[in-house]
């Protein structure tokens, strides 16, 4: 449309716009909400988010695989990274050869870890030199924080995507810089055009903490500075292998009430990231033990100690936190990494159907949110409703509509943290009808019908849900002692084939519409007609209706039944 500004460069990225004009970009809405305001503090953006082209989503698993590993000598052999870096560095050196590549990248490059964010620190002028850079390479230019002279440039490298930031100094000089960062693994630089272990600038000890694996703050002051980053403590442990410090977790425990400061959005980051991992049960059983959980996520922690009955063999968290482990290996095993025991044998027995499962949980349905991700969330607060809804009777506990207490309190807890509409529908609803399947496996039996009504229910989350329910059933008691387990996997299956390979039975196309329905029966608009409407689906998915004609058949017979029962009522 004429008029709106181009933003093809910002793909992958949150653009916020002040009359047409790109005032803040960032990874996530607050990111880039944030920087608008710094560089426009008294005018509103307009939020915009830019899909990426499908070529530039390869990258974004990268930085979310666990790497912990020896540190290189070199870091020559990087591949694309260190080629991008490369030309940076050759078109920076132009203009200022005092510019220092810094943190996370040269850690990741240490590493051997894929480097799509590049932070370079230059002493000065850090605006004007990101825009001569972002001209130099075609990329997008914008500030970050004119206050304190930073810059990002957006930019493609041999079909991948970059983003550089380019900072004036925080500080006098370079060390003091470095020495106001989070961790020693962040808080090294190197020279930009000279990118080797031996020139590296390391003065809190970080090369010698990545080279043996720790975790270690910069100062005992980093928590109160950024609470945020007690979150990152538990997220970096398991991302990069790290052991923390001696003290560091006492100090997080410590520090945890603070956490309560940070903004939502910050918070719910951190927390995709982790739900990115592999290890995302691994992750909340370290927040629990370090009183994070109860700071951001009281819901789940509010299963802690709330006893279950038989067939359960664990308490409402510890079977929650199973469960997200469930659902972990299943993901690995469906990836085709599974070491063999149940999980891959389920994987296994689905055939062809495993990469059709493996492709829908890879889908995001908002930045960051992947449906992988969001299965892990809903099965951590899939039973969240149960202290609300416990109940006794003859001295057995029962919780009586828990899944739907639970999905109102997870709507809660996911909108408070500031996710998507879109995420907050798939994981209520996935907390809803978590228990959907379990009246089928009793039955040993599904129709048609029913897998229509299920998905009806769900819609997009149908497959999810049928993934949680098995994790479900599997973190409650030792699979081999369960006699449904066998009865479980054959209907998830079943599910699972229905959902992804026979939308004529889940969501069949309509024959008819209401105004069909109202010309041909003579009827009136009312709630009658989206009753008529759901009955011919149904029967569409039973193979009972096939045409025009069928439907308007069945259409009719409905209606003249309910007119003879209005008569004899009436009698």
């Amino acid at each position: 449309m004429p008029g709106e500004p181009e933003l093809r460069a910002y793909a992958g990225y949150w653009v916020a716009l002040v009359r047409g004009r790109v005032v803040g970009v960032g990874r996530t809405e607050e990111e880039a909400y944030q920087a608008a305001k710094a560089a426009r503090r008294r005018e509103e953006p307009q939020m915009v988010y830019v899909p990426p082209d499908a070529a530039d989503s390869r990258g974004a698993q990268d930085g979310r695989r666990s790497s912990r590993g020896r540190v290189a000598d070199s870091v020559a052999q990087y591949g694309a990274a260190q080629d991008a870096i490369r030309r940076v560095a050759e078109l920076v050196g132009q203009w200022e050869p005092s510019a220092f590549l810094v943190g996370g990248s040269v850690r990741d490059l240490l590493l051997g870890r894929a480097v799509h964010d590049i932070d370079i620190v230059v002493p000065r002028d850090a605006l004007a030199l990101g825009r001569r850079v972002a001209d130099a390479l075609g990329g997008a230019f914008y500030p970050l924080d004119e206050q304190r002279d930073v810059a990002r440039v957006l930019f493609s490298w041999h079909g991948a995507p970059f983003s550089l930031d380019v900072a004036a100094l925080r500080g006098p000089d370079l060390e003091a810089d470095l020495r106001a960062r989070d961790f020693t693994i962040n808080a090294m630089a190197m020279p930009l055009g000279d990118l080797r272990r031996e020139t590296i600038v390391d003065p809190t000890g970080g090369l010698a903490d990545l080279a043996a694996g720790v975790l270690r703050p910069v100062s005992g002051d980093v928590f109160r500075d950024d609470p945020v980053r007690t979150l990152r403590v538990v997220r970096f442990v398991h991302e990069l292998g790290l052991m923390a410090a001696p003290g560091l977790e006492q100090a997080v425990a410590a520090h945890a009430p603070l956490l309560a400061q940070v903004a939502s959005e910050r918070v719910r980051d951190e927390v995709n990231r982790m739900a990115a991992l592999p290890a995302f049960g691994a992750c909340l059983r370290d927040m629990d033990r370090l009183g994070l959980l109860d700071v951001f996520l009281p819901e789940l922690a509010g299963l802690r100690g709330v006893a279950q009955p038989l067939p359960h063999r664990w308490d409402a968290l510890e079977h929650s936190l199973r469960t997200v482990e469930a659902v972990e290996a299943l993901a690995d095993a469906l990836a085709g990494a599974g070491t063999g025991g149940p999980w891959a044998d389920f994987a296994a027995a689905l055939g062809p159907l495993r990469q059709d499962v493996a492709d829908y949980l890879a889908v995001s349905v908002a930045p960051g949110e992947s449906r992988l991700a969001l299965l892990k969330l809903a099965a951590a607060l899939h039973d969240v409703g149960k202290p609300a809804t416990r109940t006794e009777e003859g001295g057995r506990v029962r919780f009586y509509n828990h899944p739907q207490v639970g999905a109102e309190m997870a709507a809660q807890a996911l909108t408070r943290l500031r996710y998507s509409a879109a995420a907050v529908a798939l994981v209520s609803g996935v907390v809803r009808e978590h228990m959907w399947l379990l009246s089928l496996v009793r039955t040993r039996s599904v129709t048609n019908r029913a897998l229509y009504r299920f998905h009806r229910a769900l819609g997009d989350g149908a497959v999810a849900a049928a993934l949680l329910f098995l994790g479900d059933l599997f973190a409650t008691q030792p699979v081999e002692q369960d006699p449904n387990w066998p009865a479980a996997q054959a209907i998830v299956r079943r599910v699972l084939q229905a959902c992804l390979r026979e939308p004529h039975i889940v969501s069949p196309q309509p024959v008819v519409s209401g105004r069909d329905l109202m010309t041909a029966l003579n009827l009136g608009e009312g709630p009658i007609i989206g009753t008529l409407l759901e009955a011919i689906r149904e029967a569409q998915a039973e193979g009972k209706v096939a045409t025009r004609d069928d439907a308007l058949a069945l259409a009719a017979r409905m209606v003249c039944k309910r007119q003879r029962m209005r008569r004899d009522g009436d009698r």
